[in-house]
């Protein structure tokens, strides 16, 4: 049977006002992989944290199984009965939008989570929880970013030119409202955590990595998908100012389906304000 942990995090955020509370859940890297008919346990389990943002750092899918996309959109219909979903692609989101053998069924995916996922593809949104405004952003980098080998050159610039040009969805009304909105990044890979973290929103939430294949500590594993040994960013929590990267171990796996002290996990932050939470930094290891 398959099975995951609840790994929850407390953040703290300036931005949120003393006496209130925002409650977060992250998935990724499901890779098609069933917590029960129709991923029902799973849904059953996000339903009762009560969450009030749910966000989706990519590869919920596995590319060359069309199968795995109805699979993700019954887990997101349900979630989304629950709260906001928002969704930024992975890999393999992006590499079978352009497979022969895909194209079409990734095309029907799209329009079937019309109405119960905002896809972020470099993108940004805007709601408002429990009368908190926040933005979330949805980064899909390029596909060199996911070579093997020596990491591409993407600066922190680039990344921002991404976003340029994009659709806004629901801007806020009021401009001011912005001064103390809660920024939050999606972005699949950790590969380029540092610059996430120099780009300074609150939270920062990625995947990809699978926790390392083998974890040795809540913030070393063995392996990353690049090929890398011992990779910075690889899972946990990582902090620097004002900004706080989360990096789950994920709900699937995929080529090796081997996990050593490193059980699939689903991530739950819970935000809090300053007066009422306290991170531990830990200062990041650059790559």
């Amino acid at each position: 049977m398959n099975t995951y942990i609840t790994k929850t995090y407390p953040v703290t955020c300036g931005k949120i006002p003393a006496g209130k509370a925002i409650r977060v859940v992250v998935l990724a890297d499901l890779h098609g992989v069933l917590y029960g008919e129709g991923n029902r346990e799973l849904s059953a389990d996000i339903a009762s944290l009560r969450p009030d943002i749910a966000l989706v750092a990519g590869d919920m899918v596995l590319r060359h199984h069309a199968s795995s996309l109805d699979q993700s959109v019954a887990l997101l219909k349900a979630v989304s009965s629950v709260c906001p979903v928002f969704y930024a692609f992975g890999n393999h989101e992006c590499h079978m939008e352009n497979m022969e053998d895909c194209k079409e069924a990734f095309a029907d995916y799209l329009k079937s989570l019309d109405g119960i996922a905002v896809i972020l593809r470099n993108q940004e949104a805007f709601l408002t929880v429990k009368d908190v405004p926040v933005r979330v952003r949805g980064l899909e980098l390029p596909m060199k970013s996911y070579r093997k080998g020596p990491r591409p050159l993407i600066s922190a610039s680039d990344m921002e030119e991404l976003f340029e040009g994009t659709d806004i969805k629901e801007r806020p009304e009021k401009a001011e409202a912005a001064v103390k909105m809660v920024d939050i990044l999606i972005a699949h890979t950790p590969r380029y955590g540092d610059i996430y973290l120099d780009m300074h929103p609150d939270v920062i939430v990625s995947g990809h990595y699978h926790g390392g294949i083998i974890r040795f500590s809540e913030h070393t594993g063995f392996f990353s998908s690049q090929f890398r040994f011992f990779p910075g960013y690889c899972c946990g929590d990582f902090h620097k100012g004002n900004s706080h990267m989360f990096v789950t171990a994920g709900l699937g796996e995929h080529t090796i389906p081997i996990r050593i002290h490193n059980p699939r996990e689903l991530l739950v932050l819970d935000m809090v304000s300053e007066e009422e939470g306290q991170n531990k930094p830990l200062s990041p290891e650059r790559l």
